[in-house]
């Protein structure tokens, strides 16, 4: 199944579904900023590798303002949309049609909360779901639904996943998720591979600043620029994540451990071979991280072979490492939850979990938060002295996060804030001795120009050999309000990241002034 057989585009499937709007939550902690963009980034991948529109269905919950930049969008791709509100209306778009999808290939991506029930249930949530009726669908029984020949006629089906897999007694309020199940009916062999965001007890993470999962967007990268066609190479997919996502948090356990799961029919070529497990030990209910909102997107799947009558399961292509974090701050999702605030700033806070009393998401399901991650080797000694922070308050950061042009580097924004004084900070680690430009800048919450410098950012050049702040104070003053420093790094003498291009917003952390 690693090895996709070509196909056609005509005979290629795909059902995407991207939640980031929960219609019954009285606040806005639920909504996942970004997941109804992913699944729109990759129905404009399927288009543009020829696959043809009435073969797309395409399922969306985008925030109410959004809903017509999406439409728009999607019918400049000559896909019909669908706005859905439910939890019926997403099982509608995978049950029969008046004519079976017939085909080599179908893809199934899905990004939104999701939570890890017991017996290793992965249970995405749907758009009218809330504390008090968490309304989900059970993935592996949607897995086998499709094996339906009613339902669909395609041998090799590939799921991408972008959703928690935190601990459902963790994320869940007092009466757990409420599960529909899919009508169950005569089976066929099909080959299915199954790409997951989050291992067993882990939270898949989102960059806010930027609007994506960091999963979906590294799937995503990676499928625009490696496979121009409809079969790409999934064995050469998922070590692709594990590079990508090596990262361990402060006890070594890993941050965000993608998995990769291969289901054969009898008879079928093989099976993934594990690459092991993450790092340091599986995490529990009792030691998960704190739990964000219900998702992003927030578990180890076992890694062996389970045989059942009609089907080989092996958990296989265990990927592990760090995901990006979303963004840090005052809007309480992404990064992990910092020192505590300076006197006079309001001290970003850690998203509360899908409960009783409200809850706060990462994508499509209660998610946990996880720690800063360190380097991923131990660094050597300082070639220079690192600067020093500024006394007092201390400092609040967002994760660190890997620089994919700088390998060796992890880099966090922080602030500090100091009476009526505001440093912005670059932290900034490396696992041996590298040169690189550091880029800091102020913008107001959720505004893309640059407020200071004015019009531009603040550059500093650095080698880095260990571990060093990067102090940049903010020289203007201030009104009463919510801001986001902004950290952006490259190797020395790449290129700066442009003022003028407001999707350039680099890496950030929130805070309320003063």
């Amino acid at each position: 199944m690693a090895e996709l057989s070509a196909a056609e585009p005509a005979r290629v499937h795909a059902v995407i579904v991207g939640i980031e709007h929960f219609g019954r939550v009285r606040d806005r902690n639920w909504d996942l900023a970004g997941a109804a963009a992913d699944a729109m980034r990759f129905a404009r991948w399927l288009r543009r590798r020829g696959v043809p529109a009435e073969n797309i269905t395409l399922m969306l919950a985008p925030v109410p303002a959004a809903q017509a930049a999406f439409n728009a969008e999607a019918h400049a791709l000559g896909i019909d949309v669908r706005f859905v509100v439910s939890r019926d209306h997403i099982m509608d778009g995978f049950r029969p049609r008046p004519e079976v999808p017939v085909g080599d290939l179908l893809y199934v991506y899905w990004g939104g909360h999701g939570v890890l029930d017991h017996g290793d249930r992965r249970l995405l949530l749907c758009p009218d779901a809330h504390d008090g009726d968490q309304r989900c669908i059970d993935l592996h029984q949607l897995r086998e639904y499709l094996t339906r020949s009613d339902v669909a006629e395609c041998p090799q089906q590939v799921f991408l996943v972008d959703a928690c897999a935190t601990f459902r007694e963790v994320n869940s309020g007092p009466s757990g998720p409420a599960v529909a199940a899919f009508p169950a009916g005569p089976r066929q062999a099909v080959d299915q591979f199954l790409l997951l965001a989050a291992a067993t007890g882990q939270a898949a993470l989102q960059d806010e600043a930027r609007g994506t999962g960091a999963f979906s967007d590294a799937v995503m990268a990676w499928l625009e620029e490696r496979s121009p066609g409809l079969a790409p190479d999934l064995a050469a997919l998922s070590a692709h994540l594990e590079e990508h996502f090596d990262g361990s948090g402060p006890d070594g356990s890993a941050l965000q451990t993608p998995v990769a799961m291969e289901l054969l029919a009898p008879g079928g070529r093989g099976k993934v071979v594990a690459l092991g497990p993450p790092s340091g030990p599986a995490p529990t209910a009792e030691s998960a991280p704190a739990a964000r909102a219900p998702r992003r997107r927030g578990g180890l799947v076992a890694a062996g072979v389970a045989v059942a009558a009609a089907v080989a399961v092996a958990a296989g292509g265990t990927v592990y490492g760090l995901m990006s974090p979303g963004k840090g701050g005052a809007d309480g999702k992404g990064g992990s939850a910092p020192a505590a605030a300076a006197p006079g700033a309001a001290s970003p806070s850690a998203p509360p979990s899908p409960s009783p009393s409200g809850s706060a998401a990462p994508s499509g399901g209660p998610s946990a938060q996880p720690a800063a991650a360190p380097a991923s080797a131990t660094p050597a000694p300082s070639a220079q002295p690192t600067a020093v922070q500024p006394a007092g308050p201390p400092k609040v950061c967002a994760s660190a996060q890997p620089i994919a042009s700088v390998p060796e580097v992890v880099a966090a924004p922080c602030y500090v804030l100091d009476g009526g004084r505001v440093t912005m900070i670059a932290e900034v680690r490396a696992t041996r001795p590298v040169d690189v430009a550091v880029y800091l800048w102020l913008t107001a919450k959720d505004d893309p120009r640059h407020l200071f410098p004015t019009g531009g950012t603040a550059q500093q050049t650095r080698r880095v050999a260990a571990r060093e702040d990067v102090l940049e104070p903010v020289g203007i003053a201030l009104p009463p309000g919510r801001y986001e420093v902004h950290m952006y790094v490259t190797r020395k003498g790449e290129p700066a990241p442009s003022p003028t291009n407001p999707t350039v917003t680099g890496r950030s952390q929130g805070f309320t002034y003063p």
